[in-house]
């Protein structure tokens, strides 16, 4: 797959860190950076601008179809641990550029995806409700996770991945994947921010506990069982409920 010059230009200041958006790398830490992916440059005397050297490794790389190497390894979780709003913030940028080349990056877990960009189902802008029908707007990591799944009828499938993804992401904040675990009291600040301030707040703690027991419980469930045909209608209550439970613990 291939991005845009504009895109290029984009990811070429995002590496290099010029502006306040994202860290600063010089001309030997950018020399390090793109020999994770197989140069064997090194940084002395006559080296070019450090905004020439990227660009021009972004321009090789995305000739030789191999751009996405460079977009996921840049913006790989694990660079951007202790500042979690600035990378919400690339991402969300990052994918208003690739929009225009029919591409997304997409969290999944402990990685992070360049893909085709999904046109059949999308996050609908706002909640509403006629009848008995309602539309709500999923957890967007939930649902980026679980979109392809639901447009190509795996069902089943993006059921058990919905839930896969809610208990990957409890594990990222306390350590623990098994709910009962995780959600003891020495991690109530981890999980919510800060300890149960009222009686009241202590019960909402609590229902979120239980609320991911029963997703450990239906995802083992899910697991154990050999996938099989379900109805898209209780696929996607399902997936609420994954949506909801994520929410409620991604502070």
């Amino acid at each position: 797959m291939k991005i845009s010059s504009k895109t290029i230009d984009y990811l070429k200041d995002i590496i290099i860190g010029d502006s306040q958006k994202s860290p600063y790398l010089s001309g030997p830490q950018l020399v390090e950076f793109f020999n994770e992916l197989g140069w064997q440059d090194i940084y002395g005397q006559g080296f070019p601008a450090r905004w020439e050297y990227t660009k021009r490794k972004l321009l090789e790389l995305n000739q030789l179809d191999r751009i996405e190497e460079i977009i996921e390894y840049y913006y790989s979780p694990i660079h951007f641990i202790e500042d979690k709003e600035r990378y919400k913030y690339l991402i969300k940028e990052l994918n208003e550029y690739l929009a225009f080349d029919d591409l997304e990056l997409v969290i999944m877990g402990k990685i992070v995806k360049l893909t085709k960009q999904t046109k059949e189902i999308d996050i609908i802008s706002e909640a509403s409700f006629s009848d008995n029908t309602i539309s709500i707007v999923l957890q967007k990591n939930v649902f980026d996770h679980v979109k392809t799944l639901l447009n190509s009828g795996h069902y089943y499938n993006a059921v058990e991945e919905s839930y896969k993804i809610v208990r990957e992401k409890l594990k990222s904040i306390t350590g623990e994947e098994q709910a009962h675990k995780a959600f003891k009291e020495d991690n109530c600040e981890k999980i919510f921010g800060h300890e149960p301030q009222n009686d009241a707040e202590k019960d909402f703690f609590e229902g979120v506990k239980y609320l991911h027991m029963a997703i450990q419980n239906l995802r083992n469930e899910k697991s154990h069982t050999p996938a099989q045909e379900l109805d898209k209608n209780l696929a996607i209550h399902y997936i609420v409920l994954a949506s909801l439970a994520y929410d409620l613990i991604n502070i």
